[in-house]
Order: C-alpha cells, then structure tokens, then sequence
C-alpha cells in the first residue's frame, strides 16, 4: 500500500507505481526524439562533454583502453569512470568552451602575480633582518629568532 501524497488515501503500490512508471516513460521517449531532432543542428544540446553509458563492464574497459589510440592530444579525450549522479554539477557540463579557458589564464595570472607581490616583501623582510643588529640594544637573545623569521 502507497499513500497519494501526504494526507491521501491509500493505494495498490504495484498498479501505482506501473502507471508513473508508464507516465515517465513517454515524457523520456518524447525527450529523446527532441534531443535528436535538435542534435542535428549546430548549437542546441549539443555539447563539448558527454557521460557515455556502456552495456556492460567489458565494452568500458576495451573503449577505455583503446581511446588511448584516438588522438596524440591528451587532452582532446578526457576519461574517467562516472561519478554518482548526486555528484555532478550539471550547471558545469553546460559551460562554453573559451569562457572555461579564460577563466583558467586569469587564475594562472592571478598566481603569478602572487608570487610576484610575495617575493619582494620576503626579500626586503630577510635583508632587514640581516641588517637590524638587536645586540646594539641590549636585546642580544631576540637576535637569533629575528634571524631565523
């Protein structure tokens, strides 16, 4: 027995659960002969990034081998095993191609510059220390944790 919503009246669970069943299964028919259709156009659903779904465990693992094969760019074909679908950002797989890539040189640059802005502090930091001689001061035993810092 399956209650029809919270506050429902219960039902047969196998003659309910068939019907969603049978109710899911057009709207997925329909949506593949949609996708199909718009598949042929340039643009549209088609994307950069695909999850490929095998039949079984043996046909992954030969495709998985030999996509080695297929192209000298290693990163033209990117492969791993599926993730849990609960897992998946799927806002990610929908990103343009150039967008993701600028967004890559920006975060490249934006380490690069700071390495560049890091360096000269630690640079003027380690001669200070070399110079400031806390002996003159009567402060001869903070001298050496001075040095070291």
């Amino acid at each position: 027995m399956v209650r029809d919503g919270y506050m429902g009246g219960q039902l047969e669970a196998i003659p309910y659960w068939s019907k969603q069943i049978e109710d899911l299964a057009v709207q997925v028919k329909s949506e593949r002969q949609r996708i199909e259709e718009e598949s042929k156009h340039v643009g549209g659903v088609n994307l950069s990034r695909a999850f490929v779904q095998f039949e079984d465990q043996s046909a992954a693992e030969i495709f998985f081998r030999m996509s080695r094969a297929l192209s000298d760019d290693e990163e033209q074909w990117e492969m791993h095993q599926a993730p849990q679908a609960t897992d998946i950002l799927w806002s990610d797989l929908t990103q343009d191609d150039t967008a993701q890539q600028v967004r890559v040189v920006i975060g490249y640059a934006l380490v690069a510059a700071l390495y560049f802005l890091y360096m000269p502090c630690v640079i003027a930091l380690t001669n200070l220390a070399k110079i400031v001689d806390f002996s003159k001061f009567g402060l001869g035993m903070v001298q050496p944790f001075w040095q070291g810092f």
